[in-house]
């Protein structure tokens, strides 16, 4: 297996979320999503796995770059244009922030 592991502190049902979000993503927009291989669990652990192709930037000309600059703008437009009625992500799980989560130096 190609790519790089990420062993995510913060639990099975962000993965989850990240997985529907991918698929709904995909199936309302034309933004460039990785495709999902998967989404299971093992034993105590919850798997994603992805893969995008692409390109990096420094290799880009100022010209590609632009293009791409528009791009992204246009995709962040298109994911603001998305609205629920629902409270929750697209697995229907509500997930609070990690920042609320995670312990704060007053604690």
């Amino acid at each position: 297996m190609r790519g790089t592991k990420h062993i995510s502190q913060l639990g099975k049902e962000r993965l989850q979320n990240e997985a529907a979000a991918l698929r709904f993503i995909r199936r309302i927009s034309n933004i460039p999503v990785p495709i999902l291989y998967g989404a299971f669990k093992v034993d105590d652990s919850f798997m994603l796995i992805t893969d995008i192709g692409g390109v990096v930037l420094k290799v880009l000309s100022e010209d590609e770059k632009s293009v791409v600059r528009t791009e992204v703008e246009q995709n962040i437009a298109t994911l603001r244009g998305i609205k629920s009625d629902t409270i929750g992500g697209p697995s229907g799980i509500v997930l609070p922030p990690y920042r609320v989560m995670r312990p704060s130096d007053r604690d």
